[in-house]
């Protein structure tokens, strides 16, 4: 199965999104890949789509709110088109400003197309000089940079030509006591691609078994990681549910499709936010896919919990 690179760039508004976006663009051209832009503006135009889209790059747009939250489904319809096509190299989300990178990562993982994405990571641009002044934000937009940082798994960090020597350092005082270790130092002018440097954090894919369970992993010491998990058979509900139990706090949401021996008729959408489980019954007939989404994930270990989940409900 051909998989599909996503790459997710993030940053608050007027970081130099866009800047970074346009020379990510012409890298993976120059690789004679096929790229795709899912672009998202909160408000009803999007000047910089005419930036962007040229004869080989295809530019989609959802417009009129941020795809974190009121346009999330539309973004998941949008994306799962995209994927399904299976015309494209790369994807390349730009979020809105004001868009929680975290949601927005949990929309891509649609249990649908998770399978055939590798995730490669998540770029926030920040505002070197705004950062430095961060303090004098409302609370709202500073708690909202922080945490596209924070969840982010490589930083460029734009205008850094503005500061002295002396607030650069601030700056990366600053960051290094967020635990962010990933960023690079560029003026603004002469902003890179970071796609080289995103690669050599080895974000890596690790197949247990090609046809069963796909991982899309980022590196340890990256924040957001992903398990896609396919079941092959019917599993008891019972021991579903004592398997929930046992899940670290780590692990943000569970989303996908599971046929339970107690339903015989029906496979049920299962959904898990933050130790809350839900589950809905499915008359479609979709691939039982799930994916667990979280921070600091043994990913082996959970693999194997679930394996073993199959395996004892065959008994």
């Amino acid at each position: 199965m051909k998989k599909i690179n996503l790459y997710i760039l993030t940053g608050f508004l007027g970081s130099g999104k866009t800047t970074i976006l346009q020379k990510m663009i012409k890298q993976l051209q120059a690789q004679h890949r096929t790229v795709q832009v899912l672009m998202n503006e909160v408000g009803e135009v999007s000047i910089d789509t005419k930036l962007i889209a040229d004869e080989q790059t295809k530019v989609r747009e959802i417009l009129n709110g941020c795809i974190c939250c009121n346009n999330k489904e539309q973004f998941e319809n949008t994306l799962i088109s995209m994927v399904q096509a299976q015309t494209i190299d790369d994807i390349i989300i730009e979020c809105s400003g004001v868009s929680h990178p975290y949601e927005v990562i949990d929309s891509c993982f649609n249990p649908l197309i998770a399978p055939q994405l590798n995730f490669k990571g998540t770029i926030c641009v920040l505002d070197a000089l705004r950062f430095l002044n961060i303090q004098q934000e409302l609370e709202p937009i500073a708690h909202l940079m922080l945490e596209q940082a924070v969840h982010s798994d490589l930083i460029v960090l734009s205008k850094s030509d503005l500061l002295t020597p002396e607030q650069l350092l601030e700056v990366n005082e600053a960051l290094t006591a967020l635990e962010v270790k990933n960023k690079l130092f560029q003026p603004f002018a002469a902003i890179k691609t970071p796609l080289d440097a995103l690669n050599h954090l080895s974000i890596a894919q690790h197949h247990h078994n090609k046809n069963h369970c796909c991982h899309a992993d980022v590196h340890h010491h990256l924040h957001i990681d992903t398990i896609t998990f396919t079941f092959k058979k019917a599993i008891s509900l019972e021991k579903f549910e004592q398997w929930l139990q046992t899940l670290p706090s780590t692990i943000y949401r569970i989303k996908g499709f599971i046929d339970f021996k107690e339903f015989k008729e029906k496979c049920s959408l299962f959904q898990y936010s933050f130790g809350v489980p839900f589950y809905q019954a499915y008359d479609m007939n979709v691939p039982k896919n799930i994916v667990i989404i979280g921070t600091q994930l043994n990913k082996e270990n959970l693999v194997e919990q679930l394996h073993e989940l199959e395996k004892n409900s065959l008994q």
